[in-house]
């Protein structure tokens, strides 16, 4: 017999992203990219205004099925599938330069 449950929205709090993230870098041999190309977006830790945007967009999916924009879509996505599968979320390069430089146009 099969019980009717109701879905219940949970709220990701952004103090709790900051401690699940984990960022991991690719190393690229200098001869095949110029590395101070995005030695600013990679050489501080991630800003608290970074975690609150990743924690309103992954909510947004999550409770009210809300897309986030196109720019940042794959870094969010990838954040809520690892979270969702119960893995440690984990940010690759790429995703956090796109998450970045979305923060930053948006200032």
């Amino acid at each position: 017999m099969e019980k009717n449950m109701e879905k219940i929205g949970v709220t990701i709090p952004a103090w709790l992203l900051e401690r699940k993230i984990i960022c991991y870098y690719l190393i690229i041999r200098d001869c095949c990219w110029n590395h101070r190309e995005f030695s600013d977006v990679l050489a501080k830790a991630p800003e608290k205004q970074l975690y609150e945007m990743i924690s309103t967009h992954m909510n947004a999916f999550m409770q009210q099925g809300t897309m986030p924009p196109a720019e940042i879509a794959p870094a969010i996505m990838n954040l809520i599938d690892d979270q969702s599968s119960g893995r440690t979320m984990t940010m690759r390069a790429g995703d956090y330069i796109s998450l970045q430089n979305y923060l930053r146009k948006s200032k």
